[in-house]
This record gives C-alpha cells, sequence and structure tokens, in this order.
C-alpha cells in the first residue's frame, strides 16, 4: 500500500527534543515501512526515516530562529500534498484539522489523528461541518463526543479494544 505521512512541521520526526506527536508519527512511518508498504513522509528536512522523506521545511519550525508564523509553512506543505495526492491509496494526517477543506472531497482516502486535546468547544462546528473526515484519536477519551460516522465510531472502538486486549508491557506495536 502507498502512504503518506503528513507530520506536523514544528518539530522534526523523530524529535530531537520535545514532541510526542512526532515520536509517534516515527514509530508508525518507520514500523509500516518494515511491514513492507511504500511509505512517504512530509515533514521538516532534518527528519530521519526509513521513509522517503519529502522536505517540506528547512528544519523543524520551533527551532529556526527566522520562523514567526509557521501557518504558511503548513500551507506550503498541503499543498504539496494535494500535487501528490493521487499516488497514495492513504493519506495520513497528524497535523489537527487544517488539511479539512482541501481534502473533504477524498475522504474516503484520508485518516487524521487527533494528538491533542478535543475538549475545545469551539471544534464542533468544524467536526459537524466535515462529518465526512475519518478520525482516529490516541486514546477513547481524548476522542470527540461529537463525532458520529461509522468509519470514526469503529476506528474508535477498535483501538480501545485493541489497547484493552492487551498488557502495557505487551504494546510492541507503533500506535497513531
Amino acid at each position: 500500500m502507498k502512504i503518506a505521512q503528513i507530520a506536523p512541521l514544528m518539530e522534526s520526526v523523530p524529535p530531537r527534543l520535545y514532541g510526542g506527536t512526532e515520536r509517534i508519527v516515527s514509530y508508525l512511518t518507520d514500523e509500516l515501512v518494515r511491514l513492507g508498504h511504500e511509505v512517504t513522509l512530509f515533514a521538516s528536512a532534518d527528519s530521519v526515516t526509513a521513509a522517503e522523506l519529502v522536505s517540506c521545511a528547512s528544519m523543524a519550525l520551533r527551532l529556526d530562529g527566522n520562523v514567526r508564523d509557521p501557518i504558511p509553512y503548513y500551507m506550503l506543505m498541503l499543498d504539496r500534498v494535494r500535487e501528490l495526492a493521487e499516488e497514495f491509496d492513504i493519506l495520513h494526517f497528524h497535523i489537527d484539522q487544517f488539511h479539512f477543506p482541501l481534502f473533504a472531497q477524498m475522504a474516503d482516502r484520508t485518516v487524521t489523528t487527533l494528538h491533542g486535546r478535543q475538549d475545545c468547544p469551539d471544534l464542533k462546528p468544524l467536526y459537524l461541518g466535515f462529518s465526512e473526515m475519518p478520525l482516529v484519536s490516541i486514546s477513547i477519551t481524548a476522542f470527540p463526543r461529537i463525532c458520529t460516522s461509522p468509519f470514526t465510531i469503529r476506528a474508535a472502538a477498535m483501538s480501545r479494544s485493541w489497547a484493552e486486549s492487551r498488557r502495557k508491557s505487551d504494546l510492541t506495536a507503533p500506535f497513531g
């Protein structure tokens, strides 16, 4: 399977310092490559991966003293992903919801992992407005309660049952 992993640009993948999301993206990406998938990682140029790397910033934005606003870099990255989208079977986003308007028409080929807090009331209209976008969360408790698409519910239930079926010491497969 040809898979695009779209990572945050704030830290490298894996992060040299702080960066829980980037660490999860690194584990997941490298494991998918190990399993034989063709994986392309969209991330900062200082990332290190077993996948093909598409550089979307010269270095982690948080460490670049010249960067004042990260949004232009994300817009350029999303444009690059959109240009190459037809090359992939699945586009896996780890960048919150920035991509929703650009990729809603191909929602069936996307998945978005929600890595952060989802209890902000301002997110409700966004999730309702883009209800076709498949979502998974890093934990069942962080999952937005308003998400009701069949894929979303199935993915949330699968992640919960997967985690519950293993002791913490047995969790060897990356999960993102």
